[in-house]
């Protein structure tokens, strides 16, 4: 679906790797936790470690952990109900729908521009920060307000909306607004009348 192929966990362990570590909301896309596999004979002296008792997690970061993780137990629903992948593997035609469909919700808005432009969606997280995705954004600027002054009223809304700022114009990308939150988006862009 485009990206880079990036070692997988079970990869680094079947290449022979004593101890792998890797973080359960960017790897996984689940809940925030450092996880550790690997060898029982490392794993155990870790264990032993006094301060194993005062970082571990706690027992609803494992129930999360242990949903996230039954979810790749079938890929298709994993796909849709990760948010992450999800948002990772949006195929442009779909994202194109989504920012045409936000278009028309926020309609016109007095003192405002906005316009459809082809982009790229930056992947970041610690194992993908240069990865970029095609993305169709909707680009908007306003006569009487600099790009900087939307992004503050955008994030200050009663739900904040977070853009980016290139150029002197505020961006956002539909690839990472989930489909109940479109409402809410448009409603925000229009308050900036």
């Amino acid at each position: 679906f485009g990206l880079t192929k990036e070692p997988t966990v079970r990869d680094s362990v079947e290449a022979g790797a004593d101890v792998v570590t890797f973080s359960g909301d960017k790897m996984l896309g689940g809940p925030q936790a450092g996880i550790i596999v690997g060898k029982k004979q490392w794993v155990d002296k870790m264990k032993k470690n006094h301060l194993t008792r005062a970082l571990r997690v706690d027992k609803m970061t494992i129930c999360a952990l242990e949903a996230t993780l039954k979810l790749y137990l079938d890929e298709e629903k994993a796909l849709q109900a990760i948010p992450t992948l999800r948002m990772l593997t949006m195929q442009l035609d779909e994202i194109k729908q989504r920012s045409a469909e936000l278009l028309d919700l926020i309609g016109p808005v007095e003192g405002m521009n906005v316009e459809l432009e082809v982009s790229d969606s930056e992947v970041g997280g610690g194992s993908m920060p240069l990865e970029k995705l095609p993305t169709e954004c909707l680009v908007f600027t306003h006569g009487k307000k600099s790009a900087n002054q939307l992004q503050d009223e955008l994030r200050e809304y009663e739900t904040p909306i977070i853009v980016r700022v290139t150029d002197d114009k505020v961006w956002i990308d539909p690839r990472t607004i989930q489909q109940e939150e479109m409402t809410i988006v448009a409603e925000a862009i229009r308050s900036l009348a």
